[in-house]
């Protein structure tokens, strides 16, 4: 979607890097609040803003606990989800051999 580092719970989004910053899925109501605290912005991809998404400046996510904070907030988010019984269009998913869980290959 944005050319970086995507980490999928499942088969959600839940957070990625891009660039110098660390995008997060966490719902729109938390990314209204989130955008007041430091380092964090709202995602503008090509001019348009998404929606229940936000950039943190990794500089934030240098201390292993602001970053365990933070991906914990978006794990919290995209479990509320329903999980994702397809892929996505020009995805594919296929199960690791010995793992229980589903890998989204892009």
């Amino acid at each position: 979607m944005f050319g970086g580092l995507t980490f999928m719970v499942a088969g959600h989004m839940c957070c990625g890097v891009a660039k110098n910053d660390v995008m997060f899925r966490v719902g729109s109501e938390a990314a209204e609040a989130a955008l007041d605290d430091r380092g964090v912005r709202p995602v503008d991809m090509t001019g348009r803003t998404l929606g229940g998404m936000v950039l943190v400046d990794v500089a934030v996510l240098r201390d292993d606990d602001a970053l365990a904070r933070w991906v914990a907030r978006g794990v919290a988010f995209v479990t509320t989800l329903p999980p994702r019984d397809r892929p996505h269009r020009g995805e594919r998913w296929r199960r690791p051999s010995g793992a229980t869980a589903i890998a989204l290959i892009s």
